[in-house]
């Protein structure tokens, strides 16, 4: 829309009136929902098309303003400083985010109501509007502006009180209150109807003096278990309606964590018992205090809101449970609520509970699941018991409702049975970097209100397909594409971080300013340099999207440390993320503004449109790696597979603007990099399968297929017969029939035959599963001692000799079949010039074989019990359960990176097959006499594809 306003000759007034919108949306958005708020019934939960309605109608006066704005300003001042203007513009722009977010984090929200904020955003959008009226509209004089801002405020508190009321009413809807108070959390408030009082927590009933059947289930389900109840542990706020029945049992200390003081304030005035001298309020987030707690409580119990998003899904993984039972003394009792059904539950609803009861199990020894409209689950390591009437009455509990025949007719009818299928089936367990939970809960939400998946893909496609026509009819297409992709990622880097610092240090409000602010940060810096630079080129947009990629790549690494990163301070934690988010916003500013100063000079359009047209690819962009990454990737690959899918989108832009750059428009440089990409992708696949959680077994299981095996076996025998020079002839025939076609397969795929890329793809899964898992800390060496053997280990009596039996043959294994060769080889055809091997690499690589030579017999003489060394070598090596090894992970990356530089690192220095084949051909080198003028096993003689 900006590029068509851009063309007005009436700029002055379109920046004057959505200037007005501007000051005018906060106050007309809380309006707007007040107003949808009243069309529908307290209490009422939303579906999704309610909240894509309600999001419309409050955001999109704003976005549509700020969208409009920023190229109405940047066109407007490129006149004066053309070079610079994108730059300073948008840096401006991001700094402008930075001091309202530290305002609100810190001063306006805990200090302030949202109706007050908005007025005072309406004054500072007026003054800032006189101010333009000032410079663009010279014929308007300063009193008629003055008397028009005293006659706004003088409106503004004239209708204070019917805009409070009516805010007031839609919170309510039509229900009187006592009492209302706004925190930064929540908007809390007492009301009162026929004696019965109830606290409200932004619109949603969460406390009642008047519901004895869940204040009785939350406590006495599992209390009862408890073989002492001196020193419980409330989480939640719902709990503090059921204060009155923990007091039943012989409680000496009684803990209430939440985050939210006002809840606790409010909620004396109906529940007395909160003043018992027994009872302490803790107000703070409830896994940061959790995490400082050991041995502490004989009961915890958490009623929580169901795991509907990232930030309350970390309360139902396998790493808060294990804080819980680190928390509990030995034999305690854990239990929380999760919303179900009385007599059917959904697909969905199955798969979210059993998700959770997976998580309980892998901490737990014994899981109980009580059915219900409310289920509960129970979980100890003491035994539990279905027959809690009984109990109750074994202790001396009193109860109004729970009896032996209420749980007769909760639990019959089948119920009970159904729920302990549902305790021993097997499913993905909810843990912190695989949160599944949150998915199943969004499809269970959609599933309630008759939605799918379908209204979410339709959207995420439209957007896609708009952003594809975008870039479709723009000049400087792989620049737009290079932008809209920065913006993907950069969202998704901002989601990822938040979400793994929510994780480990808890919900704390001010801090996640703290790291959005430091994005913005990064953003404004990096647009405001890269805005100052007199010219600028493709190579500066490329070096960018090079950046982000080994920014993808190293943040996914650091989720690999984040149980290290736990039990560093807070302060190292907060350090470390905001750096990451600063450098994410870094490179996506520096990449924008770079990109619009040189994507003018390829469109003849001016630097507003260029700059509207970027605006629109940034933001589609950021909405797609919203959605894509915080809805999908993240359930389903966790925080390591989602940052490589950011590495991977942001690779092929990052390439292809190298190659256009370096070349132009020559495609050979393309062609040579062609075959890198593929190893480097179909590598990083495999290993993303291998690492997984949901396919790791599935992985497993087929590299032990009959079929697969036969494949392998049939290639090596094939290789074997190659290597021997028997299908030379026949090769040489076929060579010359097909000698075109062959010679531009060759060109296509950078030097790279199709026979070895057969060998890449059927040889990857055998020799690249160690190094993502392995059970012993070094990979390869020491499968002649392992109980349970992967492929490599089933493999490596036959493939080692063959390998060293080719090898005499030109080093064919290393040329001709190793998916480890083949990988170097493509970097070698990408990069052309590579270092020879310094010559101490050669002592290296001795001391690495005479290692290996070593710990190999060493290893099997521990493993029957027979020492040679003062400690046990197998116990040092052992660690079990194909466990991933970061260091080996960390080790293969370096290579792979140093590998750019040194021709064939691997196979140099730490191959033992490579550095076997070495000595072997050096011996022959010196016993063998010459054949044909040249050597056995010379280095002429080794030549490449």
């Amino acid at each position: 829309m900006s590029r068509f306003l851009l063309l007005s000759k009436k700029r002055a007034f379109w920046i004057l009136l959505f200037q007005l919108l501007l000051a005018l949306c906060p106050l007309l958005s809380l309006l707007t929902l007040a107003t949808f708020l009243l069309n529908h019934e307290a209490g009422l939960v939303f579906g999704l098309a309610d909240v894509v309605k309600a999001s419309l109608l409050t955001l999109s006066p704003y976005c549509i303003s700020a969208a409009l704005l920023l190229p109405l300003y940047i066109e407007v001042s490129s006149t004066q400083s053309k070079n610079s203007a994108v730059g300073t513009l948008y840096g401006f722009d991001m700094i402008g985010g930075i001091i309202g977010g530290f305002a609100f984090t810190f001063f306006l929200i805990p200090e302030f109501s949202p109706l007050w904020i908005s007025y005072g955003l309406l004054i500072l959008g007026i003054l800032n509007l006189i101010s333009l009226a000032r410079i663009l509209l010279t014929s308007i004089s300063f009193k008629t502006l003055m008397f028009a801002t005293l006659g706004l405020i003088a409106s503004l508190f004239y209708l204070h009180k019917p805009v409070k009321n009516y805010l007031s009413r839609s919170i309510l809807r039509g229900q009187e209150y006592i009492s209302s108070y706004s925190s930064p959390y929540n908007k809390v408030v007492l009301q009162e109807s026929h004696g019965q009082y109830s606290i409200f927590v932004n619109g949603q009933p969460v406390l009642s003096n008047e519901d004895p059947l869940t204040a009785e289930e939350r406590i006495h389900y599992a209390l009862s278990q408890a073989r002492d109840c001196q020193r419980v542990l409330l989480v939640g706020s719902p709990l503090l309606a059921s204060l009155g029945e923990v007091f039943k049992y012989n409680v000496k200390d009684l803990h209430y964590v939440d985050i939210d003081p006002l809840l606790a304030k409010i909620a004396i005035e109906i529940f007395p018992q909160i003043r018992d001298p027994r009872v302490r309020t803790f107000t703070v987030d409830a896994r940061a205090f959790i995490k400082t707690q050991s041995n502490a409580y004989d009961a915890i119990i958490m009623a929580l809101p169901d795991p509907s998003n990232g930030q309350l899904n970390r309360f139902y993984t396998i790493e808060f449970f294990n804080l819980i039972k680190k928390s509990l003394k030995a034999n305690g009792i854990f239990s929380f609520s999760l919303s179900g059904a009385e007599n059917y539950l959904s697909e969905e609803l199955k798969e979210l509970t059993a998700s959770l009861i997976n998580a309980l199990k892998d901490v737990f020894a014994n899981v109980m699941l009580l059915p219900g409209s409310t289920q509960y689950l129970i979980a100890s390591d003491s035994v539990l018991s279905y027959e809690i009437a009984p109990l109750l009455s074994k202790k001396g509990i009193p109860t109004l409702i729970i009896n032996k025949a209420f749980m007769d007719a909760k639990f019959g009818g089948g119920r009970l049975e159904e729920s302990k299928k549902l305790i021993k089936g097997v499913h993905r367990a909810n843990s912190d970097l695989f949160p599944i939970a949150y998915y199943q809960n969004l499809k269970l939400w959609l599933k309630a209100f008759d939605s799918s998946f379908l209204f979410i893909s339709v959207f995420f496609v439209l957007l896609f397909l708009f952003l594809c026509l975008l870039v479709a009819f723009s000049k400087a297409a792989l620049v737009s594409s290079a932008v809209a992709s920065s913006a993907f990622v950069g969202m998704g880097f901002e989601i990822l971080i938040i979400l793994a610092f929510q994780i480990l240090f808890g919900a704390i409000y001010q801090h996640m300013g703290l790291l959005i602010s430091a994005f913005l940060a990064g953003g404004a810096l990096g647009s405001l340099i890269w805005g100052s630079l007199r010219t600028t080129t493709r190579a500066w947009v490329a070096l960018h999207d090079v950046a982000l990629a080994i920014l993808a790549l190293f943040i996914g690494s650091i989720f690999f440390f984040l149980p290290m990163i736990a039990t560093k301070s807070f302060a190292v934690g907060l350090v470390l993320f905001s750096s990451l988010n600063f450098f994410g916003g870094f490179f996506v500013g520096a990449q924008f503004v770079s990109a619009a100063r040189t994507s003018i000079r390829v469109e003849d359009i001016s630097i507003g449109q260029r700059a509207a047209s970027f605006l629109a690819l940034d933001f589609i962009g950021a909405s797609l790696g919203a959605l894509l990454v915080g809805v999908f990737a993240l359930p389903f690959f966790g925080f390591l597979g989602a940052s490589l899918l950011l590495f991977v989108l942001k690779l092929p832009t990052a390439i292809l603007l190298g190659f256009r750059e370096c070349s132009g428009k020559d495609l050979s440089l393309f062609f040579r990099f062609l075959p890198l990409t593929i190893a480097l992708g179909f590598l990083g696949l495999l290993g993303l399968l291998i690492l997984h959680d949901e396919t790791k077994m599935s992985i497993y299981a087929f590299s032990f297929l009959i079929e697969y095996k036969l494949v392998v076996v049939l290639l090596l025998g094939l290789e074997l017969i190659r290597a021997a020079g028997l299908l030379r002839y026949l090769a040489t025939k076929l060579n010359a029939i097909f000698k075109k076609t062959s010679e531009k397969l060759v060109y296509l795929w950078g030097g790279i035959s199709s026979t070895r890329w057969v060998n890449y793809f059927a040889f990857s899964l055998v020799v690249f599963y160690p190094i993502f898992r392995c059970n012993f800390k070094i990979p390869y060496v020491f499968c002649h001692v392992c109980p349970r053997k992967c492929i490599f280990g089933h493999f490596r009596p036959y493939l080692v000799p063959m390998a060293l039996i080719m090898n005499l043959e030109k080093r064919h294994w290393c040329y001709h079949v190793c998916p480890i060769g083949t990988l170097h080889d493509c970097q070698f055809h990408a990069r052309k010039k590579l270092k020879a091997s310094p010559r101490f690499f050669s002592w290296v690589a001795t001391f690495f074989l005479l290692a290996t030579i070593v710990f190999y017999f060493e290893a099997a003489a521990s493993a029957r019990g027979k020492m040679n060394f003062t400690f046990d070598s197998f116990a040092w090596l052992w660690v079990g359960g194909f466990q991933t090894n970061s260091t080996v992970l960390w080790v293969f990356f370096g290579v792979v990176v140093l590998s750019f530089i040194f021709h064939r690192l691997f196979c140099n220095l730490i191959c033992p097959i490579g550095n076997i084949s070495k000595f072997l051909a050096a011996f022959f080198l010196k016993c063998s006499k010459p054949f044909n003028g040249k050597q056995v096993g010379s280095s002429d003689t080794m030549q490449k594809d």
